[in-house]
């Protein structure tokens, strides 16, 4: 009776928010969002594309990463964010990390491989889009599709680059469109080579643009930590077992990650 009584509350909250943070409501703070996106962007730039950017950020965040393999380790708080004008903001940020016992090569072709996110992040729909340049392997678009429990239906584009410091490999996902219009999102994967393997570490900025969604901040991220560590679980389970997916391993691991 609880658990149900817990259920049509939430479901009564989301139809207030509907109602409440319509188009009409979302079009009066586009100047903002930009804000934010750039925000988001100069945050992951100074990391990706500085010779130094990761490992100072490392140094300066040390309680972000463990040091050695402890597993799958995810963190997902709330940090406030500065924009240009001075104003700040509170966003949703999460950390993860996990060791892929894998080579390199096979790291990037999986996480690099449109086609296989379906399975591979247990999504609702094929992720495949064309390339923004045809004939280039420089970018690809892919597709985010996903019911989440307690949220709107997650639907939103992402743009994907590669870039590399040396031996460090980083992918970035930038949003590209957010169909929903639900929230401004921003990513970057870190692959360091760490003896026969990988070490994946991620970082993941979110700000929900309804304001029901900002004020159920704490059901949010709770949502978003248990995704997180599903799937970082399953992407090493995946990624070692093989050079390509199967469809009967990657259910094994999602089923053990559930589990655990």
């Amino acid at each position: 009776m609880k658990q149900l009584a817990v259920k049509r509350l939430a479901a009564a909250w989301l139809a207030l928010g509907f109602l409440l943070s319509g188009p009409a409501a979302l079009r009066g703070d586009n100047d903002r969002i930009v804000r934010i996106q750039a925000a988001f962007a100069r945050k992951l730039d100074r990391i990706q594309l500085h010779p130094r950017g990761w490992q100072d950020f490392k140094r300066e965040n040390a309680d972000l990463f463990p040091q050695d393999d402890c597993g799958e380790w995810v963190v997902v708080r709330k940090e406030k964010m500065a924009l240009e004008t001075g104003e700040s903001v509170a966003v949703g940020v999460a950390y993860s990390q996990v060791f892929i016992p894998a080579a390199m090569d096979r790291v990037m072709r999986y996480l690099g491989t449109t086609r296989w996110f379906r399975e591979l992040y247990n999504l609702d729909a094929c992720a495949v889009i064309a390339s923004p340049c045809p004939g280039t392997d420089d970018a690809v678009r892919a597709r985010i599709f996903k019911r989440v429990p307690l949220l709107p239906d997650q639907d939103f584009v992402l743009e994907l680059t590669w870039t590399r410091q040396k031996d460090i490999r980083f992918q970035r996902g930038r949003l590209v469109e957010d169909r929903k219009r639900f929230a401004v999102r921003d990513n970057l994967k870190i692959l360091v080579p760490e003896g026969e393997g990988v070490i994946y570490r991620e970082i993941s900025l979110v700000y929900p643009r309804r304001w029901w969604a900002r004020a159920a901040g704490p059901t949010f991220r709770s949502v978003m930590r248990r995704e997180v560590r599903e799937m970082v679980a399953v992407l090493r389970c995946v990624i070692s077992a093989g050079p390509e997916p199967v469809m009967e391993t990657t259910r094994r691991c999602r089923l053990q990650a559930r589990r655990n």
